[in-house]
């Protein structure tokens, strides 16, 4: 697992890639021990088979759900930036981990290149409220396609991303409503605010997939 200088590299790491590309990290910081336990906690993986993983930044939740998955489970980590996939690999040597340099969109015709159809539990930093609208859509339609009717997602948003006006929605310039956008593809969310990360964040326990979504 992680070396002992670890918490300092990732933090230089994910500063670095932050600057450069803020609007795929979303954060300069890695998910703080809190966040992280937020994010993988509901998940259920006692049982899990296939786990998937969307951002996987510097691996601090990469990590934690490798230690809850059973030994026999597969995860599936997605992660567009080069240089945080990379550094992920190197701290983490695992052979039931595998991470991809693809969006998150192609999630679907990656399980099925592999023979699978469905997966367990989802855990996503994707920035979302940084996105284009058409691209949410896309990867919230890619989620509800490949989550068992029992799978839990989990998907966190820093806390600037909803008290920040960063678009114009529904003709008025509006905080991101995360809350609406994500009811449009799941029956039940849960919504926890983790004070205790740089910067605050809340974490949706999104459950009951609505595969009929717009």
């Amino acid at each position: 697992m992680f070396a002992e200088e670890a918490p300092l590299k990732r933090l230089r790491v994910m500063l670095k890639a932050g600057v450069k590309d803020f609007k795929r990290t979303a954060s300069f910081f890695p998910s703080s021990p809190t966040l992280v336990a937020d994010m993988v906690a509901p998940l259920r993986l006692q049982r899990a088979k296939l786990v998937v993983e969307f951002g996987v930044g510097t691996g601090v939740i990469t990590q934690a759900l490798l230690e809850r998955m059973p030994s026999n489970a597969k995860l599936l980590a997605f992660e567009l930036n080069a240089t945080l996939a990379e550094f992920a690999r190197s701290q983490l040597a695992d052979p039931r981990l595998e991470i991809v340099c693809r969006g998150a969109q192609e999630l679907l015709s990656d399980l099925s290149a592999r023979g699978k159809r469905e997966v367990d539990a989802i855990a996503s930093s994707l920035g979302l409220t940084l996105m284009p609208d058409r691209t949410r859509h896309e990867i919230l339609r890619t989620v509800v396609g490949a989550l068992k009717p029992s799978g839990v997602f989990t998907q966190l948003v820093y806390m600037h991303g909803i008290a920040v006006p960063w678009k114009k929605f529904e003709g008025g310039l509006q905080p991101f409503p995360a809350d609406e956008f994500l009811e449009d593809y799941f029956r039940h969310i849960e919504r926890e605010w983790v004070l205790r990360n740089a910067p605050p964040a809340f974490v949706y326990v999104c459950r009951e997939p609505i595969r009929s979504s717009p």
